[in-house]
């Protein structure tokens, strides 16, 4: 057994010998098989950019979406704190009603959104998931600064209308929370991204 592996071992190396020899002098195989080598070489060196360059995408996207979480999530504290440190004083939970805009309209979600759904899918789900929060808290927000200006304008409206508004406004302090902690959450996780 051992001796008809010599010998195919050998079959083998004298075949190799032989094309060497035949062609190694020949220009044509020379240059078919070095554009074959540099094609793959090109090939490898252009896949191994492209993966670099789409690592910094996502990270530069990360790191956007991050500014932009903190920024919004800053804001909705602020607010926050503003309003129950008012509420506080007078020992009443009025109308929470705040006349600027938790989140612009030309944000980083309303101009890149499809720049999210390059991370990766749990992290996209719960980016989406915050910005859902917070445009529900803008749309309630608009709601009350368009329908309430004051306490007397309330007693005025139909009991539709004051249920709405002392309904939103109720809520809206647990809604702020509960994006406040969503938004640590994505920040988190874009950090380790």
């Amino acid at each position: 057994m051992r001796l008809a592996i010599k010998n195919t071992d050998n079959n083998l190396k004298g075949k190799a010998n032989y094309f060497y020899n035949k062609f190694k002098d020949n220009p044509l195989v020379i240059g078919f098989v070095g554009l074959v080598v540099g094609a793959l070489l090109t090939y490898i060196g252009s896949y191994g950019m492209y993966q670099v360059q789409l690592h910094n995408e996502q990270k530069n996207i990360a790191q956007a979406i991050a500014i932009d979480v903190y920024g919004t999530s800053q804001t909705l504290n602020c607010s926050l704190v503003t309003y129950r440190s008012q509420n506080n004083f007078s020992g009443e939970w009025g109308i929470y009603r705040e006349l600027t805009p938790f989140y612009s309209d030309h944000g980083f979600y309303f101009s890149d959104r499809n720049e999210i759904y390059t991370l990766s899918p749990d992290i996209s789900e719960d980016i989406y998931l915050y910005y859902t929060q917070v445009f529900d808290i803008e749309r309630e927000r608009q709601f009350i600064v368009d329908h309430y200006t004051n306490e007397s304008e309330l007693n005025n409206s139909t009991a539709f209308m004051k249920n709405a508004i002392t309904g939103m406004s109720g809520v809206m302090p647990s809604q702020i929370d509960a994006a406040l902690k969503q938004g640590n959450k994505v920040e988190n996780e874009l950090k380790e991204n």
